[in-house]
């Protein structure tokens, strides 16, 4: 009785062994007794494995997350350089790219905006993808107006999971959806506000891809900062060219007026000296 008991429990003890080994920890073994060393020893074992497998799906997770995101930075480093020359078509891309990217729903890029005339800065819809905005849903905030202007005015990240039933649809092909979380990043460069990234999931926004988006905000500063500064320059180019053209044109003007001036004087002193000759006829004459 006691050896089959004794061969029963090798048996256990071996399917337990072999399941270890295929990665299954769901099976139990029990000892026999206390002084059952080969059991202790097979179970200490199990949670040692069991603990060593877990930091070494945590470890590949770290490094999937990695390399996700530094991928990620080399993606959109290689969209800024191709798009940097035109402001639309960055935002457009952008804003698809990283929706797909992040397997988020929907995306906007509001980007800062001081025109004359206006109290101060806002911020304009620049890139929207798969946001349902219909015309009379507003398209620019004032710094601290609503989530997107709070988050330029405080030029800090916000993230809502619990958004107001009211506040957007996403289109889709199976309908309209209202999103359940939003993420709005400020675009800083030295603490200027260059735009507010806003992305929108009918799901939870992982802590990592919040972290990802955040460095992309860093990179996408430099690249609008330099946009900003190409069109500025573009503009400058532009007017002082018009400018010159226009100086250009008053000076043909001018010239054009020097010559009739000039051909005005000569006729004016040929018409002197034709008098002065019949003058000095009639005197002769009546000499």
């Amino acid at each position: 009785k006691n050896l089959g008991k004794h061969v029963s429990n090798l048996k256990e003890m071996a399917a337990c062994s072999r399941s270890m080994a295929r990665g299954d920890f769901s099976g139990q073994y029990d000892r026999l007794s206390s002084e059952d060393e080969l059991g202790e020893a097979l179970n200490l074992l199990k949670v040692s494995l069991m603990g060593s497998m877990k930091e070494s799906e945590e470890r590949q997770r770290e490094e999937e997350i990695q390399t996700w995101s530094a991928q990620g930075l080399a993606k959109f480093s290689t969209l800024f350089r191709e798009a940097e020359d035109n402001l639309d078509e960055l935002t457009s891309r952008l804003m698809k790219e990283l929706v797909y990217y992040t397997e988020a729903d929907a995306g906007t890029l509001f980007i800062s905006r001081d025109e004359p005339g206006e109290a101060g800065p806002f911020l304009e819809d620049s890139g929207t993808y798969a946001f349902d905005r219909h015309k009379e849903i507003r398209r620019t905030f004032k710094f601290g107006e609503g989530l997107v202007g709070r988050a330029a005015l405080e030029k800090e990240l916000i993230y809502v999971s619990d958004l107001p039933p009211d506040y957007i649809k996403i289109r889709s092909g199976l309908g309209e959806d209202k999103p359940s979380s939003i993420l709005l990043v400020p675009v800083l460069l030295d603490q200027q506000v260059l735009g507010v990234l806003e992305l929108a999931s009918l799901g939870e926004i992982p802590s990592h891809q919040i972290d990802f988006i955040r460095l992309l905000a860093d990179a996408l500063a430099t690249t609008l900062a330099k946009v900003k500064a190409n069109l500025q320059n573009r503009r400058l180019f532009e007017q002082s060219k018009k400018q010159a053209e226009e100086l250009a044109s008053q000076e043909t003007v001018y010239r054009e007026k020097m010559l009739q001036l000039e051909k005005a004087q000569e006729q004016s002193m040929a018409r002197e000296e034709s008098l002065r000759k019949e003058i000095d006829k009639l005197r002769k004459g009546s000499g």
